[in-house]
């Protein structure tokens, strides 16, 4: 159904993309890591951030904006 729905919309979607998602959403939400590993049912939390959680670009590019501003006042 998945890859069906996917052709259909003419993008590519796997079910390891959709956890994904699922795992970020729930990090940007606020939900604890512990949280968002038992919701996905990993026994090791490494799974859950060595597969499922990756650093988000905006918010490393507000952080990197926070540090310029107070190290140079900018």
């Amino acid at each position: 159904m998945l890859q069906h729905l996917s052709e259909k919309a003419g993008i590519h979607v796997t079910c390891h993309m959709l956890r994904r998602f699922y795992c970020m959403a729930m990090v940007d939400a606020g939900t604890e890591i512990d949280t968002v590993r038992r919701m996905v049912r990993h026994e090791h939390i490494t799974t859950t951030f060595d597969c499922y959680v990756c650093a988000d670009p905006r918010k490393m590019a507000q952080a990197t904006d926070a540090i310029e501003d107070a190290i140079f006042g900018f």
